[in-house]
């Protein structure tokens, strides 16, 4: 007989995933009307699109829902922060999934984002993604839908697997694809480029994603992950402060750090939110030492939080990572190519998710709980 216990939370499951579901669905018909008025895409295109995304997503999917289906009161209820991050992060993959069938990614995608990032590529690895380039450029109807069924069904079997054989294997396929994405679509996320920041996307929200899944492999407690993720975090934020302010990079003068947000400014999106950032980035030409003196300051104290308290760390992340993704990365998804929410969006809601998931009292890191002992 099945407890009531596992019932509700079953339940509560279920209520979660589909208000997820309609959330994103919601926002991508919207983003997907938009794009519809600025980039044409012959209806031909689009029919084989959907079909092959359809029928790619029916082989994939049927099995996974099955055996959750099957297994659906076989498994204790999760919680923790292990258990957030991965529905957290099962939800992004559909999302990016769904953005993967945007009417401009067919052809566009590929000739203003793959492109440009593969010539972008140290010299010793770019044959070989010159040649995925040319046989995306024969198919590239079918390369964008199989890269839609890819992250689809991972995010479908990150909400819904609880066989750890299964899971494991899903969480494979999410680091091999996630490699694959943060090389060919971000261009490592700029860790071998002058001026890497993450203001400008720096690691990479597909790195971000590989993270996660590799701490969703191995059978480590939550105390372990959440360990894991803070020295990781620690590491982005301090990279991030040393390329801000280095010199050379040029963040303290000039139009260098006002750039990044006027980019987004162009983008296609509503006028008021066009606005708003352009207000910012006249502002940050007005002032950038003072802007950059500030954004550095920022990073290194969320960097050296990571270290003393990850409960207070979070706090901070999540506040700067917000103004960061509103203000540098536009939101991530709004207008052009944009298939994912940048790196902003992934590491506020893993902060969100310790702080939720953690105690008061185990902010504490490990050399703090030592010192007191």
């Amino acid at each position: 007989m099945i407890s009531t216990d596992i019932l509700k939370a079953d339940n509560r499951k279920t209520m979660l995933l589909f208000a997820i579901l309609i959330s994103m669905s919601v926002l991508v018909i919207l983003i997907m009307l938009s794009d519809s008025e600025n980039y044409f895409t012959p209806w031909g295109d689009k029919y084989r699109l959907f079909l092959y995304t359809s029928i790619g997503l029916a082989i994939t999917l049927t099995p996974i829902i099955i055996i959750a289906y099957h297994d659906r009161a076989s498994f204790p209820a999760e919680t923790g922060f292990r258990h957030m991050i991965k529905v957290t992060f099962g939800a992004l993959w559909i999302l990016d999934g769904a953005l993967q069938l945007q009417p401009e990614m067919s052809y566009g995608f590929l000739s203003s984002v793959i492109i440009p990032v593969v010539l972008g590529l140290p010299a010793l690895i770019q044959p070989f993604f010159i040649g995925i380039v040319s046989e995306w450029k024969n198919y590239p109807v079918l390369f964008d839908a199989i890269s839609a069924i890819l992250q689809i069904t991972i995010g479908v079997g990150l909400l819904l697997v609880s066989r750890k054989l299964l899971l494991k294997s899903i969480l494979l396929l999410s680091i091999v694809w996630g490699t694959i994405v943060w090389v060919l679509g971000e261009g490592l996320g700029g860790t071998l480029t002058g001026g890497a920041s993450y203001l400008s996307g720096f690691p990479g929200s597909a790195l971000i994603y590989v993270m996660v899944a590799a701490i969703l492999i191995p059978d480590i407690t939550d105390e372990m992950a959440a360990k894991i993720m803070s020295a990781f975090l620690f590491s982005v934020f301090l990279i991030s402060a040393i390329e801000q302010a280095m010199p050379s990079n040029a963040y303290w003068s000039g139009s260098a750090l006002s750039s990044l947000a006027g980019a987004m400014a162009s983008n296609i999106q509503p006028v008021f939110l066009q606005h708003t950032i352009s207000v910012f980035s006249t502002a940050l030409l007005a002032n950038p030492l003072v802007w950059n003196a500030a954004i550095v300051a920022a990073f290194l104290i969320i960097s050296a939080l990571w270290i003393r308290s990850r409960r207070i760390a979070a706090w901070v992340t999540a506040a700067v990572s917000l103004f960061v993704w509103v203000v540098f990365q536009d939101f991530g998804i709004i207008g052009g190519y944009g298939t994912d929410p940048n790196t902003a969006i992934p590491v506020m809601l893993i902060s969100t998710a310790l702080v939720i998931s953690l105690k008061p009292t185990e902010g504490r890191t490990l050399s703090q709980s030592k010192k007191r002992e």
